[in-house]
């Protein structure tokens, strides 16, 4: 790794060097100055955080408390799967000042949100061990999005889901390239990932999706079958185990294995107070409003009504960073290797289609941020994709400079107006 590095041009060094830095400073920043609360149910989260962390309990959905009301012990967030909250409720035990705890749970946010950075280096040496730079700063692109770097700080479950998502993708890809005998520790550790990953916000449920491919592929790639189907079926039944505690918490106290339909009557009059039925002819419309609230945080969407540029802007980035890549992708399929396409650009796929999914299927509106989790592996699928096509690095470079260009531009227009 030390060698590759130093065979990079110190330009490219100096430009990763300085998304890392401004990562940073836009977390810290955003930890500071965003507002309090953050419209998107910071609030609800840190209700949620503190239940666990002073009552030593979950909390729980009351139907009878209208929307309004559903805080504290009972807030409207207590469907969501506990593992950031358990997991972020001891840091309040440092204090019991209310706006210190909030400073407290966003710069976790930010630690999570390095963190996962950290981890998608890893994946970067894994996939592209020669020449790893260049697609890092291609995946670096993800985490300066506006939305990404808001959402992991704000209080919520995000950018847990998003760490584990890319540990999940990483142990996943080992487990994948390993040897014949040499996958079962990265099996099972890809088994516990996908388990807390779903535990974290079950919409990560795709990520089981990749683990049956990487298990079909060693089933083709082992000799003794038999074993190897065997070990999968416990790796499952690992996975199972981790999980079934929370559903049956659920099933206890709200008749089924999720509180999801306890969850959408008591925010059905804020969420779809004209009880629209979503039907696969809204997917468009669905695919359409992704492609703001993927790039903008939520709070920041009217910007695509004020200002006439930034809607274009999301336009460019999904062309430059999702249809490019994958046009050239189905032109030369042949030329991206096939672990890259299943385990890091499948991903992406299976997200958005169990997106979609839950909002025809609950009449419930999703959002372009439920993605993050397979965006960043989607960005070395796009680089592999368009640094294939051409065999060289230049046109990846292009793309990258056109995506920091827009990401750039949506950020200056998010400060100056709503800071």
């Amino acid at each position: 790794m030390r060698q590759a590095l130093r065979e990079e041009p110190p330009l490219l060094k100096g430009f990763v060097a300085v998304e890392l830095i401004a990562v940073l400073a836009l977390g810290i920043f955003t930890i500071t100055n965003f507002q309090i609360w953050a419209p998107v149910d910071e609030r609800g989260h840190f209700d949620y955080v503190e239940t666990v962390a002073d009552q030593h309990r979950l909390p729980t959905l009351d139907r009878h408390l209208p929307l309004g009301r559903s805080y504290g012990a009972h807030t409207y967030e207590a469907f969501q799967p506990p593992a950031y909250y358990v997991v972020a409720a001891p840091l309040l035990t440092m204090t019991h000042d209310h706006h210190t705890r909030i400073l407290i749970l966003r710069s976790f946010g930010l630690v999570l949100l390095l963190l996962t950075i950290f981890v998608f280096w890893h994946l970067v040496l894994t996939v592209f061990p020669a020449r790893p730079l260049l697609p890092f700063a291609f995946g670096m692109t993800f985490f300066l999005i506006p939305g990404v770097v808001v959402r992991s700080v704000t209080i919520s479950y995000q950018p847990l889901g998003t760490l584990l998502a890319v540990v999940g993708l990483l142990v996943l890809v080992k487990a994948y390239r390993a040897p014949k005998g040499g996958a079962d520790g990265w099996l099972l550790a890809s088994a516990a990932a996908v388990a807390l990953a779903v535990m974290t916000h079950v919409l990560l449920a795709y990520l089981a999706g990749v683990f049956v491919v990487v298990g079909l592929r060693r089933l083709w790639v082992e000799r003794d079958r038999r074993r190897t189907l065997l070990f999968l079926v416990s790796c499952a039944s690992i996975a199972i185990a981790l999980v079934g505690p929370w559903l049956a918490f659920n099933r206890t106290h709200y008749g089924s294995l999720t509180g999801n339909f306890v969850a959408r009557d008591i925010q059905q009059p804020l969420i779809n107070p004209t009880h629209q039925e979503y039907t696969l002819g809204d997917v468009p419309h669905i695919t359409s409003e992704y492609m703001k609230d993927y790039y903008l945080p939520n709070e920041w969407i009217n910007l695509t009504v004020v200002n006439p540029v930034v809607k274009p802007t999301g336009w460019v980035l999904s062309a430059v960073l999702f249809a490019v890549p994958l046009v050239l992708f189905l032109i030369r399929p042949g030329a991206t290797e096939l672990d890259i396409v299943l385990v890091l650009g499948l991903p992406f796929v299976l997200s958005y289609a169990l997106a979609v999914g839950a909002s025809t299927n609950a009449d419930w509106p999703s959002a372009g941020r439920y993605l993050y989790g397979a965006g960043a592996p989607w960005m070395l699928f796009a680089y592999a994709a368009v640094s294939n096509f051409v065999r060289s690095r230049w046109l990846a470079i292009g793309i990258l400079a056109v995506a920091i260009g827009g990401v750039a531009y949506l950020w200056a227009e998010g400060l100056v107006r709503y800071f």
